[in-house]
């Protein structure tokens, strides 16, 4: 809580409505970046699909949602873990591969 800090660590969600020099966006392995769907503890899935509320969807969205934010900051650097510390590996995020995707559609 210096005044003179220039770092800041926070979760991306967190992040979203400051600007900054740099934004470093670690962990893109599958299974972390978007995070895992949590099971709500106050309704079950049939409550859900009964009232028509699309947890999954609303989750993925805002994820991304906040992903597209983060990338209007200067720079931003996207790392991910190519293995656990059991060395198994971790596949990319299936979301990292779309945006490579979609990116090279924007060079060319």
């Amino acid at each position: 809580h210096n005044s003179t800090a220039n770092i800041t660590i926070c979760k991306p969600v967190d992040a979203v409505l400051n600007k900054y020099d740099l934004v470093i966006l670690a962990d893109f392995s599958e299974g972390n970046w978007p995070s895992p769907l949590q099971a709500s503890t106050w309704l079950n899935k049939q409550m859900e699909e009964e009232l028509k509320l699309y947890s999954s969807r609303i989750k993925i969205s805002s994820n991304l949602y906040q992903f597209y934010l983060l990338l209007y900051n200067k720079n931003v650097i996207i790392t991910r873990s190519i293995k656990q510390m059991n060395n198994k590996e971790l596949l990319e995020s299936r979301y990292m591969l779309k945006l490579m995707y979609v990116a090279q559609g924007l060079v060319t």
